[in-house]
């Protein structure tokens, strides 16, 4: 009995896999009813826009390059890089949920049943296009998977260094995408360090997860923005047309 429970599991993982592959073949086909001429404008000319809170043109703009600026690929592109953001937790969350959460009699299956269905589940209003709802996601899942990895991490410091790599990158797309995600993040970092380390760790982890997140905030503003107060600027400019609209 135990068997074929098993079996009826690695089926339905079969199965949800095949769904997905049919979502993507099937990325050229049906009505897209979001803004979907908006994202690809920004995408397009990220740096033509003006007042720019949700920045996420750029990301688009160097995803559709990666594609040869194909519509159907770079639909299917954002899916795949959800795809694999998602299911990058699997080994993360299942040590999570075995070391700390004290959950011994799980199935890997099961997570990766959970991890499909979540992807699958940001498609339900077939939103197909890569937008920065779906970046702010990723970035989202990133995040998550490091603060996971910086928990699991032993006592040597170099082996923080991954796991805080992937936070920043994580908090840089919230960044890019939706500004109020990121301050978010930082919150719940905080009270995750608070609850699972030490004072002494807290500090270090601190003091070096703000002084890379610092160089790579900076290196992005002077890239895109040319300096900080031009983007405070464009900032300000795009907070007020929001208002006014």
């Amino acid at each position: 009995m135990t068997k074929l429970y098993k079996y009826a599991i690695n089926l339905l993982i079969i199965l949800l896999l095949a769904i997905s592959i049919f979502f993507f073949i099937n990325f050229n086909k049906g009505i897209e009813l979001t803004d979907e001429s908006y994202l690809l404008l920004i995408s397009l000319y990220p740096n033509d826009v003006v007042g720019r809170v949700n920045n996420s043109g750029v990301i688009g703009n160097f995803l559709l390059h990666l594609v040869n600026f194909d519509l159907y690929y770079f639909r299917i592109l954002g899916a795949l890089l959800l795809f694999i953001s998602a299911l990058a937790l699997l080994n993360p969350l299942f040590k999570f949920q075995n070391k700390l959460l004290f959950i011994k009699n799980s199935e890997k299956n099961y997570l990766i049943i959970i991890l499909i269905l979540g992807s699958l589940n940001y498609y339900h209003n077939w939103v197909i296009t890569p937008s920065y709802d779906l970046y702010n996601l990723i970035g989202i899942l990133f995040f998550i998977n490091g603060i996971i990895r910086l928990t699991l991490s032993s006592k040597k410091k170099l082996k923080i260094i991954f796991p805080i790599s992937l936070i920043i990158f994580g908090g840089i797309i919230t960044f890019i995408c939706k500004p109020t995600t990121t301050f978010f993040l930082i919150l719940i970092f905080i009270i995750w360090l608070l609850y699972f380390f030490n004072f002494k760790k807290i500090s270090f982890i601190l003091l070096f997860s703000s002084f890379i997140g610092f160089v790579v905030f900076l290196t992005y503003i002077l890239f895109f923005y040319k300096n900080i107060e031009f983007f405070i600027n464009d900032l300000i400019v795009g907070i007020e047309l929001k208002t006014i609209l």
